[in-house]
This record gives C-alpha cells, structure tokens and sequence, in this order.
C-alpha cells in the first residue's frame, strides 16, 4: 500500500471515530466503530481503564462491564487514542438513606464482630470504605478497625453490607491481637459514621450524615445457650405472635433466616435491639406439640454461636464439631 494510501485510510478511520458515539443498552456500553483491542472504557479522567468484556456485534463493540455502570457518572471509551464521553442519565428518584446500623444496642462487647449498615434502596458498590469513619470519644479516628476486603459483603438486594472488625485484633491468642489490641476498648465510647458522599445505585449521594454511638462493654465469650431462652407461646386458634426472648443481643441479620416453626409459615421479626424475635403464623395456631428449630451456626454480637464460643482455644477445635444442625426446642401451645 503506498504512503497516499495509507494516508487516505488514516484519515477517513479518524473521521470515523469522530464521528462515533458511546450509547449504553441494558448495561452495555455500546461504540459505533473500532475493534476490541484498542479499547479501554474508564471513568472519565481515571489512569486505568474499568474489568469487562468486549464482544464485536453487528459491527459495533459492545462492552459488558464487570460491575454495573452507575448512573451520573462521567465515562469515557477511548477507541485508537479517541476519546468519547458517555454518561447514564441519573432517574428521578428518592435517594437511598440509612435506615439503621446493627447492632441496635448502644452498648456492645469489646469482642465485637461486625456491623451491618442498612439501606433504605439499593446502593453503589465499591464505595463502603470511603464513607465509614469510627471516631473515639477524642476526636480521633480508629484507624485499622475494620478489615478492609476486596469483595465488600452485600446482600442480593444491596441494601445492606456487613462490615468485619478485624478478626485478628478481635480473637485473643493470635499475633495482630497481642501487637494491637483489641479494634475498641473496654469503657471508652465512640462514634460510627456513614458520611453523606456515599452514592446509591443511581448515583445520588444519601444525603445527611448518620452517627450511631456507643459505649463499649466487657468482652462476650460464652457460647450461645438456648436453655436460656424464655419462650412465651400464643393462644391456639390465634394468630398472635409467639416471642422468644433470648437474654441478650443476636446477630440482626442471621435472626432473619437462623429461627424457623417447624412445618408453618410466617413472618419473622427480631426486636428490642435484636434482644428478641417474633414469629407471625400465616394460618391460625394449631394446639398441641410445635418445635423452634435454630441453626447452630446462629451468633452473638461476639460470633459466638449456639454450645460454642468464638474465641476458643486453638488446640480445642479439633475436638470441636463445626456441622451445620438445627437445634429442635419443643412447645406447646394450648
């Protein structure tokens, strides 16, 4: 091919690319032109360019990214060196706020395990840690007390994420914990803070701060007893709730699934700072004989779970039986 030539091509490629645009189609971005292998797609301004798929369909690229394009932000899909801007418009809706972080209770163990943030819509993911801060009664912020993962943990819905103290610094015995301590410390309060600037899934920000403070409290190491649970069962050909009352606080999010009636259905909900749960039959009681079935994988504030305690000995876990069974406590109703 002569240099004219080659020339001519260059050109009219270049018109090509100007001339194209960035259209987004179920999730897709989607350039009138180019090939694959000089693609990158990137938030606008970003160094590196975003994980995804780049198929040719139609004589267009069509690239999948691996994490959903969140509305309001500014893109860019650089094809052969241009640079076309493209944005998903942000829809008219309510933006999501906090509607609660878990555990209710403004008094938990030194020990404790993790927090859940909950949502009232879903939000955006990736984002968890540039928007939480715990400040100690100084003013200071904690540094160090949340592990910091990779793949943030969210429900299906992502409108709530779980947040891990690290669990090195939390169960006594192992190296972070002997060189740093314990994430929070007996008799001092603190402040949690989920800043404003976090976005939902369609890109507007939550709005106002939200604070839960606390005190902490002496460590929690016993494993859960259900012999200590008092359970107040209903009137038979009623649909009134029937209550257990735990003696202490349990992991929210695993009272939504660890507790069951065997063989009815109903409506669970966990109250009085997770201290409780009710059970909502959707046919009325029938007398006689019933059966609270609770996974003994259910936890505490301190991860410990029912006959076991988190923070066992090392040389102890072998003996220990890890399966996952359902412990049977027997009612009646009359």
């Amino acid at each position: 091919m002569t240099c004219s030539r080659i020339a001519a091509v260059s050109v009219a490629l270049a018109a090509t690319l100007t001339a194209a645009s960035v259209s987004v189609v179920d999730g897709k971005a989607v350039i009138d032109t180019g090939t694959c292998s000089s693609l990158v797609v990137r938030v606008k301004g970003a160094d590196g360019g975003l994980l995804g798929d780049c198929q040719v369909q139609g004589g267009k690229l069509s690239f999948t990214p691996r994490f959903p394009f969140r509305p309001g932000v500014a893109y860019e899909a650089v094809v052969a060196g241009t640079v076309l801007p493209f944005e998903l418009a942000k829809p008219k809706t309510e933006p999501a706020r906090v509607v609660a972080v878990y555990p209710s209770s403004d008094r938990i163990p030194d020990n404790q395990l993790k927090f859940y943030i909950q949502f009232s819509a879903p939000m955006s993911r990736g984002e968890a840690y540039k928007h939480i801060r715990l400040m100690n009664d100084r003013g200071e912020e904690e540094q160090g007390a949340f592990l910091q993962i990779d793949q943030e943990l969210w429900n299906r819905e992502t409108t709530r994420v779980t947040l891990l103290f690290d669990p090195g610094r939390v169960k006594r015995g192992v190296k972070p914990n002997r060189d740093d301590g314990p994430p929070l410390r007996v008799g001092e309060k603190y402040t949690f803070i989920v800043d404003s600037g976090w976005l939902d899934s369609n890109g507007n920000p939550v709005g106002a701060d939200f604070r839960k403070q606390f005190t902490v409290v002496e460590s929690d190491r016993t494993g859960i007893d259900t012999a200590k649970w008092s359970i107040a069962p209903p009137k038979a050909g009623t649909r009134d709730p029937l209550l257990i009352r735990f003696g202490e606080p349990l992991d929210r999010a695993m009272l939504e699934s660890a507790i069951q009636v065997s063989g009815v259905e109903g409506d669970i909900a966990p109250r009085a700072n997770e201290t409780e749960w009710t059970f909502t039959p959707r046919a009325p009681w029938t007398a006689g004989a019933h059966t609270i079935e609770a996974d003994t994988m259910l936890e505490d504030l301190a991860g410990n779970k029912i006959g076991r305690e988190f923070d066992i000995d090392i040389k102890d876990q072998r003996e220990r039986q890890l399966d996952r069974i359902w412990k049977k406590i027997p009612f009646r109703i009359d």
